[in-house]
């Protein structure tokens, strides 16, 4: 993956800047670029000092996705948007107070201020339970058990079995 710096031309409205693109190539960058500001940019450069420096305002920062071709986005645990990578912002918890305590992860959108303020509700909503993966029998099928209170719940085949770790068998 390399970066390129597509500066932003006179009638895009966040002129003048910069958008930052990891990709594998020019082609790429440029096809990310179009998708997401349109065809208003006026070159792409492979380092940062070839840009004019009236144009060295970093605008965005889109990172390409080798599975899907397109920008590599996030979906916003509070308001539910599928948002680019350089929206998304992530704020870890841990669930218990132990050394090795799980952690939960949260992901929120750092240009909302709505969703920056829901953190702490959204964790409080999510109750005491945590997912972690569980491989049983297929490897490359895991299975998401919720720990709550002491109980594990088999999400996928809706079944509990004792915190000790016995577990349901998979399917």
């Amino acid at each position: 993956m390399n970066n390129y710096y597509l500066s932003l031309g006179a009638d895009h409205p966040d002129y003048p800047g910069y958008v930052r693109i990891t990709a594998p190539t020019r082609d790429d960058a440029r096809q990310l670029m179009e998708a997401h500001h349109g065809h208003d940019w006026t070159g792409c450069f492979e380092t940062f000092d070839e840009l004019d420096t009236h144009q060295r305002v970093q605008r965005d920062y889109l990172i390409f996705d080798n599975l899907t071709g397109e920008a590599l986005t996030w979906t916003c645990h509070i308001c539910k948007e599928k948002r680019p990578d350089s929206k998304i912002e992530v704020t870890q918890r841990t669930l218990l107070e132990a050394d090795d305590a799980p952690v939960n992860n949260v992901r929120y959108c750092i240009d909302n201020d709505e969703c920056q303020h829901c953190i702490n509700a959204f964790i409080e909503q999510q109750g005491t339970g945590f997912t972690i993966p569980l491989f049983l029998g297929d490897m490359r099928k895991p299975t998401g058990l919720t720990v709550f209170l002491g109980v594990f719940f088999d999400a996928h085949h809706n079944r509990r079995s004792p915190f000790c770790g016995n577990h349901c068998p998979s399917a």
